[in-house]
């Protein structure tokens, strides 16, 4: 997605991208001859112009369809494997997902833009999108659609941006080992943000943490790159630092920072109004969102636009008008009932929750098909915790309830719930949930 005018699309000499790849010996083709003007993984997407990125997955593979997306347009194909009978260049490679990422290396070299990489357990495609916007005052943006954050999703967007905008703000999302060295060499990013740690997705990530994994974005800085850290995680900037030693830092907890910042209420039951130090500086912004939690997100995207050279004044425009993409806004009455999938992306950060909130022994638990229908529609997720202790429960056990509930909403509801010893509702604990890994 993207915001102003000028160019429209990618625009690479296929040549290049050949010679990029190291596919010169096999593929011939003359410098300025053939012009690439979009990548797709998706035959279906193919057009004139357009270079097929053949990708297997685990119940498709692209190479099958190579052939539709060359009827329908398609200028070059980039396979791991030979493919017979095709009428343009094959570009034949060891790994087509590395290839993908290193033709948007190659437009990312060509473009004029400063690119912000942003990073983090939680919240990243909030404030992507807020950034963005904010930034989008100042001049023409371009950011990830959604969170397509990994080895695909991420170059195909950059792909897509027309390479004259001003600012680049795309997301890096992590699950294995390795993940943050091949996103970081492909954005190359003018300004790391560090937005945070947790336990959401760590599973692949091995033995030396979410910090270190996070900290590898710092690595592959572009020339004169800033990074953008936080402080409230004790790991992170201990991995920050090892990594690259001029990380200017902000808080969302009050430490004495030049970027710091403060909730500071509610006036109408959605917006949230927080109190911001820019470089010491205070300048109050109105968010699309309200809570404690939400500090951080401000805080990070007001930092990392006045690193950028926004005013106090454009970064406050930014936030007055921005709108939460509709996936991230608050309580849509839609998203009352989460299915399984959304239920999953939910708990995963629950074990970040229940960290802070210094549970015993919380194991969570998803509801069931055969739970009451009233369950199923609010509550995320029933925690047992085993040995009491829950704000002065003295019973042998308890049930936490999750419940995705507005703050506000008719107290009543929690009658539902009354067959559980003890019920909790986490003020929007529904939007944070949304922004997982």
């Amino acid at each position: 997605s993207g915001s102003g005018a000028g160019a429209v699309g990618v625009r690479l000499d296929l040549a290049e991208i050949v010679r990029c790849l190291g596919c010169a010996r096999d593929v011939k083709v003359t410098d300025g001859s053939v012009t690439v003007t979009s990548v797709v993984t998706d035959s279906r997407e193919a057009v004139a112009g357009s270079l097929f990125v053949c990708i297997a997955g685990e119940r498709v593979d692209g190479h099958d369809y190579a052939a539709r997306a060359v009827e329908q347009g398609a200028v070059a194909v980039l396979a791991s494997r030979p493919l017979e009978g095709l009428s343009v260049p094959v570009l034949l490679v060891q790994d087509t997902v590395r290839a993908l990422g290193a033709v948007a290396a190659l437009w990312r070299g060509k473009s004029s833009a400063r690119v912000v990489g942003i990073t983090g357990s939680a919240g990243k495609t909030t404030v992507k999108e807020l950034l963005a916007h904010v930034l989008s005052r100042r001049g023409k943006t371009a950011c990830n659609a959604l969170n397509l954050n990994n080895q695909v999703g991420m170059p195909l967007c950059m792909l897509k941006t027309d390479g004259d905008e001003d600012f680049w703000v795309f997301e890096a999302g992590i699950s294995h080992e390795g993940d943050m060295d091949e996103l970081g060499a492909i954005l190359q990013p003018d300004l790391a943000l560090i937005l945070n740690v947790g336990a959401a997705h760590t599973e692949g990530l091995g033995e030396r943490g979410v910090a270190w994994h996070k900290s590898r974005l710092l690595a592959h800085l572009a020339p004169e790159g800033q990074a953008l850290v936080s402080a409230d995680y004790d790991d992170l900037v201990r991995e920050a630092r090892a990594v690259f030693g001029d990380v200017l830092f902000f808080t969302a907890s009050g430490r004495p920072l030049s970027y710091r910042a403060a909730y500071a209420g509610c006036s109408d039951g959605v917006h949230g109004q927080y109190r911001l130090w820019l470089d010491g500086r205070p300048c109050d912004v109105i968010a699309p969102f309200r809570g404690d939690y939400g500090t951080e997100n401000c805080i990070a995207v007001a930092a990392a636009a006045h690193m950028l050279g926004l005013t106090a004044e454009e970064i406050a425009a930014g936030f007055a008008d921005a709108q939460l993409p509709p996936q991230r806004r608050q309580f849509p009455p839609q998203r009352l009932a989460p299915g399984r999938e959304e239920r999953r992306q939910h708990l995963g950060i629950l074990p970040s929750l229940l960290a802070g909130l210094n549970l015993p022994q919380a194991k969570p638990y998803i509801p069931q098909r055969r739970d009451p229908p009233s369950h199923r529609q609010l509550v995320l997720a029933v925690i047992t915790i085993a040995g009491g202790g829950i704000n002065g429960c003295r019973g042998q056990q308890a049930n936490l309830v999750i419940v995705a509930q507005h703050a506000d909403a008719d107290p009543g509801q929690l009658g539902k719930f009354s067959d559980f010893q003890h019920c909790f509702v986490l003020t929007d604990l529904f939007w944070l949930c949304t922004n997982t890994e």
